[in-house]
């Protein structure tokens, strides 16, 4: 363990967005027809899974609807999957 440097901690902690703003982001998205319907799907992913932008699949057969699961290509390009709620999957 000597000779193994600590991880570097950021200053400034990350600011994490509240669930207040989520909702009004998803507001702005109501809507039946293709592009709010789009819309408010992207958004439910990136705030269900915490995955990066880089990270997504843009590939529609990376989601799985039946297991509420979506394949991201991570960090190293190591393929993970990763759960998004029942709503987002609607």
């Amino acid at each position: 363990m000597s000779g193994i440097k600590p991880p570097i901690v950021p200053e400034q902690p990350v600011p994490v967005v509240s669930s207040d703003a989520i909702k009004r982001v998803l507001a702005t998205c109501k809507g039946k027809g293709f592009v709010a319907r789009r819309d408010e799907a992207i958004i439910r992913v990136f705030y269900d899974t915490g995955v990066r932008l880089s990270e997504i699949l843009v590939d529609v057969e990376a989601f799985d609807l039946n297991t509420d699961t979506v394949g991201v290509l991570g960090k190293g390009r190591k393929l993970r999957t990763v759960p998004f709620s029942a709503t987002t999957g609607r």
